[in-house]
């Protein structure tokens, strides 16, 4: 198994993630060769030059699209708010960067469309959240890349939706900004395929504090849309007046994050640094990827228990409940009997869920039982390492799976819905 953990006592944002993962050793032909089967219709290219924050020297990772004058990141309801700030606290245009005498150009695949060249110089246009999945979607990028780069973009349409009180379906983001937004997101979500990456964890999140000017006034920092992304992850505020933490950023990391902790591990295989563009005084501004030797982490996670009891529905409505609640994304739903007040018999409802579905399963246990309320907790749960491998039982192929503890097989048993069809 191999574990990334992310360090981000800078914030973080698209590119710097992006980035980190380049240094970390992510081949740049491999990736580009994989990222021109998503058929952007602009002509783009990625950027990569080594820069030094503070003595430390990474990958500065910058996404440039053809004709684009400035690049401005985010995105914009119907509305028409968007973000002018977002993307790797960039453009501190009083300071230069260190170095810049190891820098490598690709380019990004590109439709022959004679609209092309001056489309996307007009900002009242955009890509809706529709445009993006179906962009996403329609690639030959691998299943899992799709699926996890198009998590990830929801978050933020939802986001964004729910601040501006609109259907995600209604977001539009950004037309040039949106080129960024996609190669950074499918781009992480693609490196850390292509370096194998089983699970990533992340140190607790550093954000700026005071205000952004955005089209119709000033922010709050962390943003709106970044902090409804980061709902249940542990943020503080440093003294940089600047915002840390963009919205690209924080939906990518909801989505990939198994775990916010300090560091708690003994094997360091390889480290990469993604540099930001802004020159921060407190701090290096960067992000360290550390990629930890395998099995070395053991695997704890945050899950969340919802529980409640009721003696007044009926068997068809439990059962009614429970595919619904396993439809919605629930890892375990079960039924214990309990006695209650008044000498009725009844159930107890328990399900066991990753922390940012609570809300959609608390609900639907609300519409489709009886209860008033409804008890929430965070559990930590530890889990073995999984490996399924093939066997035999009596002369025929069986899949069978393995559990491992700290680098030893402590058990390994068939799968039982091929025995059945042997025995």
């Amino acid at each position: 198994m191999k574990t990334l953990y992310l360090d981000c006592f800078s914030g973080a944002s698209g590119d710097m993630l992006l980035g980190s993962l380049f240094d970390l050793g992510l081949n740049r032909s491999r990736w580009m060769s994989e990222m021109k089967k998503l058929r952007l219709p602009e002509k783009w290219k990625v950027q990569l030059s080594k820069e030094e924050r503070h003595g430390i020297s990474g990958v500065h990772l910058e996404v440039k699209v053809a004709g684009a004058q400035k690049k401005r990141i985010g995105v914009v309801t119907h509305s028409h708010y968007h973000h002018h700030h977002d993307h790797d606290h960039s453009h501190d245009h009083g300071t230069g960067s260190h170095s810049h005498s190891h820098t490598h150009h690709e380019e990004g695949a590109h439709c022959h469309d004679s609209h092309e060249s001056t489309s996307h110089h007009d900002h009242s246009h955009g890509r809706s959240w529709r445009d993006i999945r179906g962009l996403i979607e329609k690639s030959k990028l691998s299943p899992s890349v799709k699926k996890r780069a198009s998590a990830a973009f929801l978050r933020l349409a939802e986001a964004e939706g729910k601040i501006h009180g609109k259907s995600p379906e209604k977001v539009t983001f950004h037309e040039v900004g949106a080129v960024d937004s996609i190669v950074d997101t499918i781009g992480f979500c693609l490196g850390l395929e292509l370096l194998g990456i089983d699970r990533v964890l992340c140190s607790p999140l550093v954000d700026g504090r005071g205000f952004v000017r955005a089209a119709h006034g000033m922010l709050p920092i962390p943003v709106p849309a970044t902090l409804e992304c980061l709902k249940g992850i542990p943020i503080q505020q440093s003294e940089e007046p600047f915002e840390m933490i963009t919205p690209t950023a924080a939906c990518l990391l909801a989505e990939w994050v198994e775990k916010f902790a300090l560091m708690e591990f003994e094997g360091v295989e390889r480290i990469g640094y993604g540099v930001g563009s802004r020159h921060l005084k407190s701090r290096p501004n960067v992000v360290r990827a550390i990629l930890l030797k395998e099995n070395e982490v053991e695997r704890v996670e945050k899950i969340q228990v919802l529980e409640t009891q009721v003696d007044d529905c009926t068997g068809q409505q439990l059962g009614h409940l429970m595919s619904l609640l396993f439809k919605a994304g629930a890892f375990d739903v079960f039924y214990t009997a309990v006695q209650m007040k008044k000498n009725r018999p009844g159930v107890l409802i328990s399900v066991f869920c990753r922390p940012p579905l609570a809300v959609k399963l608390r609900d639907l246990i609300f519409i489709h039982t009886t209860t008033f309320g409804i008890r929430m907790k965070l559990v930590e749960r530890t889990i073995l390492e999984s490996r399924f491998v093939k066997g035999k039982v009596k002369g025929k192929g069986v899949q069978f799976r393995e559990g491992w503890l700290r680098g030893k097989k402590i058990k390994s048993q068939p799968e039982f819905e091929e025995i059945k069809e042997i025995v």
